[in-house]
């Protein structure tokens, strides 16, 4: 006696049917990526160009800003400003502070790209003058102490300062506002899916490693 297994409905019992079922979940959940990562890949020119930035205002900050008294307090601020006496209000700090910092960049960056241009150079310069001003940490350990929640973080405001500014180029197509209400779901869906996400788990790392 044949079996009939011409259709299958994932409804029905069975570990096949449930394994199908599971699949196309699976399926469903990633295909939730696919607009995010289309839209980062879109402006990956922009990305490599905020890298460089950044890049070039720690070259900068390394070689010119040594003893600077205005980066010394400014780091101060940014310690007091995050000094809490538990561990989850000092994630909750961190990850509000980067979060509002990442949207303003994807958000505003269309005028100009001025926030995302000048986040992504002074950042860098941050790094530097903290290079050069603790000249006891080696620059193998200065990476060390930044790589655990810095991979995370700095993906997450490099892909934020570069979307910021290539959302600029809506300035010169014919029909802005569409155009500016389309881009604006796509970096909603980039923010939510991507940003956020590894901003979360840069503040747990940093967190842990701080206190």
């Amino acid at each position: 006696m044949e079996r009939n297994t011409k259709n299958i409905n994932p409804k029905q019992g069975g570990i096949c049917p449930v394994f199908v079922k599971n699949i196309l979940k699976v399926r469903e959940f990633l295909s939730l990526w696919d607009g995010p990562k289309n839209t980062i890949i879109e402006a990956r020119n922009y990305i490599l160009f905020v890298i460089i930035l950044f890049t070039a205002g720690l070259i900068y900050g390394y070689v010119n800003l040594q003893d600077n008294q205005h980066f010394y307090e400014i780091f101060q601020n940014l310690l007091k400003t995050h000094q809490a006496k538990s561990y989850f209000p000092y994630i909750i700090k961190i990850f509000v502070r980067n979060s509002i910092v990442a949207y303003i960049s994807m958000r505003f960056g269309i005028f100009l790209g001025i926030f995302p241009t000048f986040s992504s150079f002074f950042n860098g310069l941050m790094v530097g003058w903290l290079k050069t001003t603790f000249e006891k940490i080696s620059g193998f350990n200065l990476f060390l102490l930044l790589l655990p929640h810095g991979i995370f973080e700095l993906s997450a405001m490099f892909i934020a300062w570069g979307i910021g500014i290539w959302r600029v180029k809506l300035l010169f197509v014919p029909n802005f506002e569409e155009a500016a209400k389309v881009s604006l779901k796509r970096i909603h869906k980039v923010y939510v899916t991507v940003i956020l996400p590894l901003l979360l788990i840069a503040a747990v790392i940093e967190g842990r490693a701080m206190l």
